[in-house]
């Protein structure tokens, strides 16, 4: 299966950033499924000068970043764009892109503004920003500089958007399938069989099966082409549908653990707390704050 970051490196991504910037003035970035990785599609990362702004205050990058991930696990979970108001309160969008039935990247776009700013929308954005204690006044400029862009034309940029993605990314992952090494095709069916079959009690048989090769060979292949295990990218699967339970549901967190494949909640909790650096309850606690805010 192709990956986000060879989408990122195919030249005309850069290309169509460019055009789409010079048409509508807004920024674009490819970022990975899950929300957690991206990457600016322009040479000089032309973020917008507010959103510089606030992502050079304490913890204020960290607070972009979760907002950026929440929202493309919603998009991937809904698997349709959305548009939707970060914690900054501007107005992004985020495009899964998707092959074969398979979400492998999300265009992201945005850091614009619905209509134009005036010193009463400012208040609305002083609310939301008021973990900030100081530069409001240089905010405040920057603010009232931000591109405007109405309702009607983001709608006619996300579907630009997410018609070019899609075509690209078939087209280039086709092309990928018949100059692919032997051994990446075994490590792109062995993710396949962990992405479908997660929640399911797994061993390295069935996955080295599903691979097409021997499990000798698959821990060779994971080791040098990933430099994890097999074990850590089922985890990280069962992690990120936990991740969205645990937004989407009420359901008690060892359910949901349970739910995900894992064998107990202390495994649960031991293996969130490694890949997330924090606990499901803190998470879904921060995360449940950032969107619904």
């Amino acid at each position: 299966m192709i990956t986000w970051q060879q989408l990122a490196e195919l030249p005309v991504f850069p290309e169509f950033y460019h055009l789409a910037r010079q048409l509508f003035g807004a920024n674009i970035a490819l970022v990975s499924p899950d929300g957690a990785q991206g990457r600016v599609l322009g040479q000089g990362r032309e973020l917008n000068p507010f959103c510089k702004a606030i992502e050079r205050q304490p913890g204020g990058a960290q607070r972009c970043a979760e907002c950026d991930a929440v929202h493309a696990r919603l998009a991937r979970k809904e698997r349709k764009p959305i548009r939707y108001l970060c914690h900054a309160g501007l107005t992004d969008f985020i495009i899964p892109i998707s092959v074969d039935g398979e979400i492998v990247a999300h265009l992201q776009c945005g850091q614009v503004l619905d209509r134009r700013p005036t010193a009463a929308s400012w208040k609305s954005i002083q609310r939301r920003l008021d973990w900030i204690h100081s530069g409001q006044g240089e905010l405040r400029k920057l603010y009232l500089r931000t591109t405007v862009i109405a309702p009607s034309t983001q709608k006619s940029l996300m579907s630009l958007l997410q018609l070019f993605a899609n075509h690209v990314a078939i087209a280039h992952a086709r092309q990928l399938v018949l100059d692919q090494d032997p051994r990446d095709r075994a490590l792109s069916k062995a993710l396949d069989f962990l992405r479908t079959h997660f929640k399911d009690p797994l061993n390295l048989d069935q996955v080295a099966t599903a691979a097409g090769t021997s499990k000798r060979n698959l821990v060779r292949i994971f080791r040098t082409r990933t430099g994890a295990t097999v074990l850590d990218h089922l985890h990280r699967f069962r992690i990120a549908q936990a991740c969205d339970q645990l937004l989407q549901s009420h359901a008690q967190i060892a359910q949901i653990g349970l739910d995900c494949g894992f064998g107990s909640i202390q495994q649960f909790n031991r293996m969130f707390r490694k890949v997330k650096r924090t606990t499901p309850r803190n998470w879904r606690v921060k995360s449940r704050k950032n969107v619904f805010r």
